[in-house]
């Protein structure tokens, strides 16, 4: 949970059949200036944005699923819009041993035009290699061997790789 406010009000409920017999609650908190990520997000170099590639829940998802709890972090499946984003994408993901994730790309709207999350074009480039579109295939996921591959957004499952602002919040797409 991200406040960014002077307070955080939290509420547990709990029932009345601890098995473990456990009494207690344990809290912790990290505090993180405004301007820099949140605990557990990478600065990729970004003057604005904050990347995390979701390992919870620890199986892969489906792109729904994936958008949903990118959603829970206040952030978005990821938008890479330029060669600069990629490469420093694709390098945090080899460094975590993740092979794929699904990313904020689609053509659930219309088949074959490509879309991002946040209602922009695909723009054609050198550093996008997009492979596997068929009808039923409408979802992309970033398999970092430099390739775009669309999947079955229901069917496929894959990380998620989840995109914030820095300072202020972050609008979600819908």
């Amino acid at each position: 949970i991200i406040s960014s406010g002077q307070y955080l009000y939290l509420d547990f409920f709990s029932n009345d059949k601890n098995f473990y017999n456990h009494a207690g609650v344990s809290v912790s908190f990290l505090v993180f200036n405004n301007e820099s990520c949140p605990p557990y997000w990478e600065d990729l170099g970004s003057a604005s944005q904050c990347y995390r590639i979701r390992k919870n829940p620890p199986t892969d998802t489906d792109w729904y699923s994936a958008f949903s709890n990118c959603g829970l972090s206040q952030a978005n499946l990821a938008v890479i819009e330029n060669q600069n984003e990629y490469d420093k994408i694709k390098a945090f993901a080899d460094s975590t041993f993740v092979t794929s994730a699904w990313i904020g790309l689609t053509d659930i709207e219309t088949e074959g035009t490509y879309k991002w999350l946040n209602n922009q074009n695909l723009k054609s480039s050198s550093y996008i290699r997009m492979t596997g579109n068929s009808e039923d295939h409408n979802c992309t996921m970033f398999d970092f061997s430099n390739t775009f591959n669309m999947g079955k957004c229901k069917r496929d499952k894959h990380k998620a790789i989840c995109q914030r602002n820095k300072v202020g919040g972050t609008e979600k797409y819908s």
